[in-house]
């Protein structure tokens, strides 16, 4: 079944792309993947369609939808209570209680040159939020800050394969987890709390 088959408010699980490496790519570097699960929002004739994944919404075209192919996901359990990292409360806690967190969360402002993570969530709204996630930058994607322009602004991140720079007040919508990043537990970004 196709993409473009789904009714509104349908959830479907990715199959597979039909069409060459450089449609892959795109819909890579848009975070659709096979495997993964989307839930259409707008599926209207002659109109793009809105799918949304991890809280990101995506505008495909007709044709680009017509390539992929998807599976009803009627069985799939409900998606549990996020604590706004993208994460649900019981997972979030790595370690016993008293022990250290081995996480860190923060913005993408606040990350030094070379330092590596995950995206956990893009909290700007609208055309902004659009552009950034149009930018490749949305939740479950391995960013490395490369570069820093001389008065702190803008970034440098390497991710997908290709560099962006981004101005500080947009790094504030997105939050990080740092890799290899250690916090006390008593912290106030700690998700262990």
């Amino acid at each position: 079944m196709q993409l473009r088959e789904i009714p509104n408010g349908e959830r479907v699980k990715l199959l597979a792309v039909d069409g060459g490496c450089s449609l892959q790519c795109r819909l890579a570097a848009m975070g659709l993947v096979p495997g993964m699960e989307v839930t259409v929002i707008s599926n209207i004739p002659r109109r793009p369609i809105i799918v949304e994944s991890y809280g990101a919404r995506l505008t495909l075209c007709q044709k680009m939808a017509s390539r992929i192919q998807v599976l009803k996901a009627n069985g799939i359990k409900a998606v549990p209570p996020s604590n706004g990292n993208g994460q649900c409360r019981a997972a979030a806690r790595s370690t016993a209680p008293g022990m250290p967190c081995r996480r860190r969360i923060c913005r993408l402002r606040e990350m030094a040159v070379n330092q590596s993570g995950t995206i956990r969530s893009v909290k700007a709204q609208g055309e902004l939020g659009r552009r950034i996630r149009d930018m490749g930058l949305i939740p479950n994607t391995q960013i490395t800050v490369v570069g820093r322009a001389p008065l702190k602004d803008p970034v440098a991140l390497r991710l997908r394969d290709f560099t962006l720079s981004l101005r500080n007040n947009e790094a504030d919508y997105i939050t990080v987890e740092v890799a290899g990043g250690a916090c006390d537990e008593d912290v106030e970004h700690c998700p262990c709390r």
